[in-house]
């Protein structure tokens, strides 16, 4: 409750120092990766790929002239699927229109498929934002996933040779956004 409390504060004093607050919707194609890997001889993986879109909102403080921070809610659709994706990245402008992201975002899934997936993961993002007009811009960002979605599960084994065994399976979801948004 304290960590919660210390990190709510933390960001209120970084909100209070924005100079500029900008409010964006945005959209664009989302391509998301899923891996599998098996602790089985040869340790087995297995990676698809699907794509998908994602639509939002993004806002940007800026604290200065290089610095500011895009937390943004990203409602994502990948082969049925519904995610909501939360990313809160500082951003850094190494020119007046082009700027670098890099930071954390929380990627949920709506529908519980499947008992042993866990829902929410967390990511550390990269990205590229190219700002065209005063109003448009474009981006692109990479998530990597840095949990596991089957943590403590194990499967069984289907070796006739050893019946006792299990089979334990760590996956991860991977997001490669492309986007263009509209600032107001």
């Amino acid at each position: 409750m304290r960590r919660t409390l210390l990190c709510f504060a933390f960001l209120a004093c970084i909100l209070a120092k924005a100079q500029e607050i900008d409010v964006s919707v945005t959209g664009g194609f989302l391509n998301l990766t899923a891996s599998a890997k098996a602790n089985v001889d040869g340790a087995a993986r297995v990676t698809d790929s699907q794509a998908g879109f994602f639509v939002g909102l993004s806002s940007e403080f800026r604290l200065d002239e290089k610095w500011a921070i895009e937390p943004s809610l990203l409602y994502s659709v990948v082969d049925g699927t519904d995610y909501l994706q939360l990313p809160i990245l500082p951003k850094y402008y190494v020119a007046e229109n082009v700027s670098f992201t890099a930071g954390p975002q929380l990627t949920y899934a709506v529908e519980d498929e499947f008992d042993v997936i866990n829902n929410l993961g967390l990511d550390v993002s990269l990205g590229l934002s190219v700002d065209i007009d005063e109003h448009f811009f474009a981006y692109g960002r990479y998530a990597l996933e840095l949990t596991d979605r089957t943590s403590n599960t194990d499967f069984a084994s289907l070796d006739p040779f050893d019946p006792g065994s299990s089979i334990r399976v760590k996956t991860r979801l991977n997001s490669l956004h492309i986007g263009v948004g509209y600032t107001f």
